[in-house]
């Protein structure tokens, strides 16, 4: 049973992490949710889900109010640990990097290997998850739009524990792909991204143009 479980949690997930680590990871978050989930269907499941990182902080909820949702049937899930770049796919001039991973990291690792990411945050501190599920309109392009525009794929964490792998160029899950950015945790956890880079050139064509007025 332990296995078909992990296989139907991490279907189609592994051929793109490459790595055990990350799968063990995601696997023991989905099951710190499914602990919570009824095993027979006539019982009601009520509970509330937020994330918190490991240092106290998170968007979802304040430190008082965290302390009365103890109190109640409330799952936390401390995301602290997504914070790594995954792969990088230089023929696909991609990388999968984990939803708390900054926006300094990616970009420094994207650099090393000679790539950059399509659409740059001017924060350093922005996460790549909140960059996507927050809206990320921080900074945006004419050519490819929002920060979540250039995201591939997505892989998230779901209310039942299971994990989706939603693509842009596939049908399955494609309305959860489309609903994500902007909806702020209401979906699931975001757990990592692959995010679409450019080649970085070691010098960039800047053109000024000055006008005496605005008209």
């Amino acid at each position: 049973f332990a296995f078909l479980f992990l296989h139907s949690l991490v279907g189609g997930i592994y051929g793109n992490l490459h790595s055990n680590t990350y799968l063990e990871k995601y696997w023991n978050l989905g099951k710190t949710i499914q602990k919570y989930i009824p095993r027979n269907q006539s019982e009601k499941s009520n509970y509330t889900l937020s994330t918190f990182r490991g240092n106290g902080s998170g968007h979802v909820v304040t430190r008082n109010h965290r302390k009365t949702l103890r109190n109640q049937n409330h799952i936390e899930i401390d995301i602290s640990k997504l914070n790594e770049v995954v792969s990088i796919n230089h023929a696909e001039k991609t990388i999968i990097v984990e939803s708390g991973c900054s926006m300094e990291t990616l970009i420094d690792v994207a650099l090393e290997n000679g790539l950059l990411p399509k659409i740059l945050p001017e924060l350093k501190d922005i996460t790549v998850g909140g960059a996507i599920a927050g809206g990320g309109v921080e900074t945006s392009s004419y050519k490819y739009g929002l920060f979540n525009e250039i995201c591939k794929s997505i892989y998230i964490l779901c209310g039942d524990g299971s994990i989706r792998h939603c693509r842009r160029d596939s049908a399955e899950f494609r309305d959860l792909f489309g609903a994500l950015p902007g909806s702020y945790g209401t979906l699931g956890i975001i757990l990592c991204a692959e995010i679409e880079c450019n080649d970085a050139k070691p010098m960039v064509n800047l053109n000024v143009k000055s006008f005496k007025s605005i008209g």
